[in-house]
């Protein structure tokens, strides 16, 4: 019985630690949730700046390359679509925030939190980067020299994350075209 002291008391620690984490976790889950819906809805108007806009979220078939579509709604019309793709990167998943507009072309784009190279890649999240895209809505090419029409300067020194944008940016454009265009 001496031995079962101590897993005994062990046991009531562990019991009691886990009750007091769960009800922290309870309590603190509902701010978390509205403190992410605050920034996502941010991030949405912030697309489509300076319309302010309200947003129904629409469903998404799997393997699009798509994660959410969100139509921005003003006056009871479509002014706009944010598309959330994803690509993979030197240093992991990276997430896109794409706005287009009613007539297809890229309004402006925003990188999610990503965990690319600090002054290489992570420099993808600077409008010198996503100012590129702006206006276009054909599929896109990543080129190292002076850009075309339809090309994206990469990165120097950061092609792949460049790559990685730009994939996610085609993931939108594409579904656009395939689901979207047209319907309002």
């Amino acid at each position: 019985m001496q031995n079962a002291k101590p897993a005994i008391m062990l046991f009531i620690v562990a019991l009691a630690s886990g009750l007091l984490l769960g009800s922290v976790n309870a309590f603190t889950l509902p701010a978390a949730e509205i403190q992410a819906q605050i920034a996502l809805d941010n991030s949405l108007n912030e697309i489509i700046y300076p319309e302010i806009a309200e947003f129904q979220e629409l469903p998404v078939p799997r393997d699009t390359g798509v994660s959410s579509v969100y139509r921005a709604m003003k006056n009871g019309e479509v002014i706009a679509y944010v598309i959330l793709s994803s690509s993979g990167g030197y240093g992991g998943v990276v997430e896109v925030l794409t706005g287009i507009d009613a007539n297809g072309n890229i309004i402006k784009i925003k990188i999610g939190p990503h965990s690319e190279t600090p002054g290489l890649g992570a420099e993808a999240s600077k409008e010198v980067f996503t100012n590129q895209y702006m206006g276009k809505s054909d599929t896109l090419t990543v080129v190292k020299q002076s850009p075309g029409a339809n090309d994206i300067q990469a990165i120097t020194s950061a092609t792949i994350t460049s790559n990685a944008v730009t994939n996610a940016v085609n993931n939108a454009l594409d579904y656009y075209k395939n689901n979207l265009e047209g319907s309002r």
